[in-house]
């Protein structure tokens, strides 16, 4: 019985720190993150895309919500580089991208979301080094830029 209560206290610890390295971003929630397993990273990305579904679910036009939601995916994306994980990095960087395009759909005149959006594509492009994948990612890359 006492295991079952100890194991619950650690669970809700390791929550609150998965939590607040989410809310914060920084401080001692974020170097917990920088080193946790891809599980728990995966919990994190987890949680981000609960936090914002519900926000947008009150207001699905919502172009902030869905800027910021692609900037907390690129920050992650960050930290799976430092991590090595280039496969998770980019399909978190697809994501942000697909974020980016939502706000900016929505808000036209949104600077930041193109601009991030462009960032993003840059990312993946040195992802995929050469090749078709590489060339398109830049050539939408510099195209947003300019918009």
């Amino acid at each position: 019985m006492a295991h079952s209560v100890e194991r619950d206290f650690r669970e809700k610890e390791e929550q609150q720190r998965l939590k607040e390295a989410v809310e914060n971003g920084d401080g001692e929630g974020s170097s917990f993150l920088r080193r946790a397993p891809s599980r728990q990273s995966e919990a994190v990305l987890h949680y981000i895309g609960i936090r914002f579904e519900a926000i947008l679910a009150q207001n699905p036009e919502d172009s902030d919500a869905l800027y910021h939601w692609g900037l907390r995916l690129q920050e992650e994306a960050e930290k799976a580089q430092a991590s090595n994980e280039e496969e998770g990095r980019l399909g978190i960087l697809e994501l942000a991208c697909t974020k980016y395009a939502q706000a900016a759909n929505i808000a036209p005149d949104f600077q930041e979301a193109f601009y991030n959006w462009g960032v993003a594509l840059a990312d993946i492009a040195a992802i995929h080094k050469t090749g078709p994948p590489a060339i398109e990612a830049l050539r939408v890359s510099l195209f947003i830029r300019t918009i």
